[in-house]
């Protein structure tokens, strides 16, 4: 390949997946050179975007994952940071091939499965104490700074069973956390759902009689938190989840005898709300319980994680439901979508030109 122009050699190499990579690294000075180079990088995983080279990990009481385009293939074990048993552990997002992961002690890693770098987080000092907590967090990138970010919402009582949500927000290019505003608002789901350079979460309103839910976002960029407009529905019960599916922001409605399914198509526009499809009786029946859309396939089918012990996937044309058989897929498990990418934890005050594309 030393005859070829050193554009198609870069257009070749950052076609190629992240383990094929790391190994051609030793090639030669050149091409180690190139390989690690901020701007290769970025182009590597706008390339990874453009095809949707999605990857599907699964945490039990290991780590693996499973090629999105070789679903029934069987899973690939991951060399992840913990040094203890994992089973407490959770995901709290991915971003451009990288995961945000907490252990059980509230010990917080970022993480790039493809290269097994890794970073652990500084402790968080909870300046408040109380009765009556939750914590949900969330993981994204600022395009605008070539930044990642961690937040963490602590929702508490005082002993005036006041209800307040203390907000942390952790920069990768500091290493440390910083304290922003308080909101108004408390999440019972844990991960933050990202999209449009902003986290998504299922909340209500602190200390307010009306509970029911709506949607609020935090712009990574600006660090400000917004509500969501929430489509009209017909009937105004039932539980409400958001998700992300196919780069749009996605609600899943449960109600009694059958669930909704909505994508907002332009983000932020709330009249954009459409109803993608319905599962009624007596499909509905098999979808009792948390359903966790996960992506779309080539064929329209979308991939769905049910309770955490199937994957299975929907035909919203013609409503068929089959199960995914994947040899050595754990008994149950906790799903999440990543990019394999080289992107590293290292900051570094020039990180490459240009914006990365669309974050996963």
């Amino acid at each position: 390949m030393s005859s070829l122009p050193q554009e198609i050699i870069e257009g070749i190499l950052s076609r190629l997946p992240v383990k094929s990579l790391l190994r051609f690294r030793c090639v030669s000075k050149s091409w180690h050179k190139l390989i690690t180079d901020p701007n290769f990088i970025k182009t590597h995983l706008n390339q990874a975007n453009l095809n949707n080279n999605i990857k599907i990990m699964l945490k039990s009481d290991f780590i693996c994952s499973v090629d999105n385009n070789e679903v029934c293939d069987q899973i690939v074990n991951l060399h992840h940071p913990f040094e203890a048993p994992i089973r407490g552990a959770e995901i709290l997002g991915s971003c451009n091939g990288l995961v945000c992961i907490k252990s059980d002690k509230e010990v917080i890693w970022l993480w790039n499965p493809s290269t097994r770098e890794h970073k652990k987080l500084p402790e968080i000092p909870v300046e408040f104490s109380g009765s009556n907590f939750s914590i949900v967090y969330g993981f994204g990138y600022d395009p605008i700074t070539d930044d990642y970010k961690v937040v963490r919402v602590y929702s508490y009582d005082d002993d005036d069973d006041v209800r307040h949500s203390e907000v942390k927000v952790y920069l990768l290019s500091l290493n440390s956390w910083k304290v922003i505003p308080d909101i108004p608002y408390e999440s019972y789901y844990r991960a933050g759902r990202l999209l449009n350079g902003a986290l998504h979460w299922v909340a209500t309103r602190c200390n307010a009689l009306d509970e029911s839910s709506l949607i609020i976002s935090f712009d990574i960029g600006d660090e400000v938190f917004r509500e969501v407009p929430l489509p009209e529905f017909e009937d105004g019960k039932g539980q409400v989840n958001v998700a992300v599916l196919a780069g749009c922001l996605c609600i899943l409605r449960h109600c009694k005898l059958h669930l909704e399914v909505w994508v907002m198509k332009r983000y932020g526009v709330g009249e954009s709300w459409t109803r993608l499809f319905l599962i009624g009786q007596p499909t509905y029946n098999q979808f009792l319980g948390y359903i966790k859309p996960l992506c779309i396939s080539k064929n329209g089918e979308i991939l769905l994680d049910k309770d955490g012990e199937h994957l299975i996937l929907y035909d919203p044309k013609d409503g068929r439901v089959r199960n995914i058989s994947i040899h050595g897929l754990p008994y149950w498990y906790e799903t999440e979508i990543y990019l394999g990418s080289l992107i590293t934890l290292t900051f570094k005050e020039n990180r490459g030109n240009g914006r990365i594309g669309e974050v996963v």
